[in-house]
């Protein structure tokens, strides 16, 4: 049998119309939504203080990839994604937003609850009823953490398999403030591995002003991953200076889609700062029992589809920090030639390291058992 491969990161597509049909009516107008571009492709518009913002442009005329990607059902229908990755050679992926994610870009707690809702309703029902290939972790508004709190306790009744929050904390109340400890506390109480999403959580000001389609942008973006590198690098120091890896320890961060080049990095970094003589004091008032880069490589992964100088870095970062994935359906993603991409990159690697980070590693975090037939 062929060697099975678990994506750590993929996206459903949503249905068009799904938010407006099951929002509230008096916060549709209110919610993120797409809108066809004149020449085609869509744009992300997001309504903040009552006015509209556009915050992102796909060029994709169906939206979710380029004419040589799979076929528009393929984002929201769970039997035309089975075909397509069990052709990629695929035994199970994790599911991510794709219009889902520009929730968290609102700062209307009330507008942002009930976003996070439609999509976690319509995940399990559609995707989360197959457990065997699909990992659908659901979304969790932070603006208000009583909605959060609500949130992850409707998610754990839902069967989901994991929790979202934003890569970017909402302005001003930064992950490590002692106001998301009963959050942290339920998150792991549940066994709920916590994922964070490249762009997620930026404003949709920032969203626009960073846009390649701005006024006066320059043709082409390259940013790709890198747009999450420094978010990811953000969170993941605060979940580490505030305790809360020191008092949660078996709960799990996953930075997706942000890339695993720069983490070696920041782990020596980090450990180089808070061994300085200087941070003495400050060492004896954070009360944490190992160094930074101890808890990021017992807790804390990220996604990666071809990055060599991550998985080059591995005997720094630890194997198991590395989560492969291909971004189905996404057109920068590595369907349909994932094996051969896999092979590339791997070349060289012992076989126990390179399954470990193709589908060991998630199976173990999710808690997976891969349906092969």
């Amino acid at each position: 049998m062929a060697e099975w491969l678990f994506s750590a990161d993929c996206h459903v597509v949503e249905p068009i119309d799904l938010w407006n049909e099951r929002l509230p009516a008096g916060l549709r107008e209110r919610a993120p939504r797409r809108e066809r571009r004149e020449g085609g492709g869509w744009n992300i518009v997001i309504h903040v203080g009552g006015k509209a913002v556009r915050a992102m442009t796909f060029e994709a005329e169906n939206f979710e990839h380029d004419d040589d990607q799979p076929g528009p059902g393929s984002g929201y229908e769970p039997d035309e994604r089975m075909k397509d990755l069990r052709a990629d050679g695929l035994a199970g992926e994790v599911l991510y937003p794709t219009m889902g994610n520009f929730g968290w870009s609102m700062p209307e707690a009330d507008v942002g609850a009930a976003y996070a809702r439609v999509y976690n309703d319509w995940l399990a029902e559609t995707f989360a009823v197959r457990p065997g290939f699909f990992v659908c972790p659901g979304m969790i508004p932070v603006h208000d953490l009583d909605l959060a709190m609500a949130e992850v306790e409707r998610i754990a009744r839902l069967g989901l398999h994991g929790a979202m929050l934003p890569l970017t904390a909402p302005e001003g109340r930064p992950y490590h403030l002692p106001e998301y400890e009963p959050l942290w506390a339920a998150l792991e109480a549940h066994g709920l591995p916590v994922s964070a999403h490249i762009v997620t959580g930026t404003p949709a000001h920032v969203l626009a002003g960073t846009s390649v389609h701005r006024e006066g942008a320059p043709p082409i973006s390259l940013l790709g991953e890198i747009r999450g590198a420094a978010p990811a690098q953000v969170m993941l120091h605060d979940l580490v200076v505030g305790g809360v890896l020191e008092r949660h320890p078996s709960l799990h961060f996953v930075m997706v889609e942000a890339g695993i080049a720069w983490l070696g990095w920041l782990m020596e970094s980090m450990d180089a700062i808070y061994e300085r003589a200087p941070m003495r004091r400050a060492r004896r008032a954070a009360g944490l029992s190992l160094r930074p880069s101890e808890y990021l490589r017992r807790q804390c992964h990220g996604t990666f589809m071809d990055d060599r100088i991550g998985v080059a870095n591995r005997a720094t970062t630890g194997v198991e920090a590395l989560l492969w994935g291909n971004d189905y359906p996404h057109p920068e993603g590595t369907y349909p030639n994932s094996r051969a991409r896999i092979a590339e990159l791997f070349a060289g690697v012992p076989d126990a390291e390179r399954r470990a980070m193709t589908g060991g590693t998630a199976a173990r975090l999710w808690g997976f058992e891969p349906a092969l037939t």
